[in-house]
């Protein structure tokens, strides 16, 4: 039996589930800070309530990081003190900073009203912008989310999406700073604006509306490349709005615009790609006359076969990227959990497990089918065994000849649907046969096909054993 120390029990995988949950609700949080905060520069202060919730949460995460294991190159770092270590060498110093914090604001001036006190109102609100280095954490909680989509398609959906809530976040950190340099002074832009339009009351919540849209509406004018010439700007708002042309509308605008016409382009070639090849075959089954039958089984394909090929590609590069052993042991733990449902094999896993790798990485084929493929027909020669891994497959031993409708390609292929794990055609391991049945797949998925000569070599060289 595997000994595994109690104290490492405990430890969360990085990829898990548990640790993705909270990361989940890590990003949940930091959003809510990232509008919240900078709108306390229009006097809208954050739920008391809600500042009790989240220096809570935040400081339960200081325990949770302790448990929470790392990858040192491929090695799955769970060792506690080691993991401590890292957490210690990077963002414990500033979780617990900002944790201390926010607790101190809380325990000194959490029932206190303060907003009278302009001074103090600012230097608190000041730090608990703090909260705000969280930022930095984004990409860390995001990437392990972001690994397990397995679309391209969606990928390049999700790749697009962020840059839209990074643009919006940009928009709303300018806008509420822009409104806070121009309330900082007797002669900001928020004076003069002010008397153009009519009195305003600072406690009235139709007026935080107007100054937002007021100071968005010149944020936008400036990440577009408005040049603001108004000469009742003072040092500060001049000084700021350099620093918004320069940075944002300049460096930020160029790398946004860059990144999502290349994202826009990589989704619009897949989809093209696919639209081309539809449009040539269409053409030449048109040209030579092909049966409606035929026709309609290679369009059906078609439609499917961006997927299936997507996942092929996928597994290609992934393993071609790695080295041999890493791709040997990616192999193993994919396919072992299926083969080893065999009795025979489960029961070699247990005494010779090198024998069950070698048969996973050399006598196993990872096989990808597509809709309405038929992997054999009855009275095939066999020489694999096949094992349903993922997809829909119907199994059916009917004498009758069974084909695709053109007008009604969504209905299943006649049979037995499989369930995950089944096996077809073990007797082709022992001794020479031919298919009973046919196997036909009703949705594109894939199978395990370990191939009967590889399959005896292998036992063969291990035989003394």
């Amino acid at each position: 039996i595997l000994h595994i120390p109690a104290v490492r029990l405990f430890m969360l995988h990085p990829n898990g589930k548990r640790r993705l949950a909270w990361n989940l609700v890590c990003l949940l949080t930091i959003f809510y800070d990232m509008v919240t905060l900078p709108l306390q520069a229009f006097n809208m202060d954050t739920e008391l309530i809600m500042d009790y919730l989240l220096a809570s949460f935040w400081t339960f995460d200081i325990f949770v990081s302790f448990r929470t294991a790392h990858f040192v190159l491929a090695v799955l770092e769970t060792n506690p003190w080691k993991v401590a270590e890292k957490y210690a060498k990077t963002w414990l110093c500033v979780d617990i900073v900002i944790v201390v914090v926010d607790w101190v604001l809380l325990i000194v001036f959490g029932n206190r009203q303060v907003g009278n006190i302009a001074r103090l109102a600012r230097v608190l609100r000041g730090v608990r912008c703090l909260r705000l280095l969280r930022l930095v954490k984004l990409q860390k909680l995001i990437r392990p989310m972001q690994d397990r989509v397995s679309s391209n398609l969606l990928h390049l959906s999700l790749t697009l999406f962020k840059l839209i809530v990074a643009l919006v976040t940009v928009i709303h950190l300018i806008t509420c700073g822009w409104y806070a340099i121009g309330r900082s002074k007797d002669d900001g832009w928020t004076s003069y604006y002010a008397a153009l339009s009519r009195t305003w009351k600072e406690e009235d919540e139709k007026t935080r509306i107007f100054w937002y849209y007021a100071s968005a509406r010149w944020t936008l004018a400036q990440i577009n490349g408005r040049t603001d010439l108004n000469e009742r700007r003072n040092i500060y708002e001049l000084a700021y709005t350099c620093f918004v042309s320069i940075a944002f509308a300049v460096i930020f605008m160029a790398i946004f615009i860059s990144s999502i016409t290349a994202t826009m382009l990589e989704i619009s070639t897949a989809r093209q790609n696919l639209k081309n090849i539809r449009r040539v075959t269409s053409e030449y089954l048109k040209k030579y006359g092909v049966s409606r039958d035929v026709s309609a089984r290679v369009m059906i394909h078609l439609a499917h076969v961006h997927a299936v090929e997507d996942q092929e590609e996928k597994e290609k590069n992934i393993l071609a990227a790695l080295p041999a052993q890493l791709a040997n042991d990616i192999r193993y733990d994919v396919r072992s959990p299926l083969l080893t449902r065999h009795q025979l094999l489960r029961r070699m896993n247990l005494v010779l497990p090198r024998v069950v790798r070698l048969i996973c990485n050399s006598a196993v084929r990872h096989n990808y089918v597509h809709k309405f493929e038929a992997l054999f027909d009855k009275g095939d020669v066999c020489a694999r065994m096949v094992i349903v891994m993922s997809g829909k497959l119907f199994y059916s031993q009917e004498d009758d000849h069974w084909e695709v409708e053109g007008q009604n390609p969504d209905r299943d292929p006649p049979g037995r649907k499989l369930a995950k794990g089944t096996m077809l055609a073990e007797a082709a391991l022992w001794v020479e046969w031919l298919n009973r049945g046919r196997l036909i797949s009703g949705a594109p998925g894939s199978v395990l096909e370990l191939e009967a000569i590889s399959f005896a070599s292998i036992l063969k060289d291990y035989r003394r054993l």
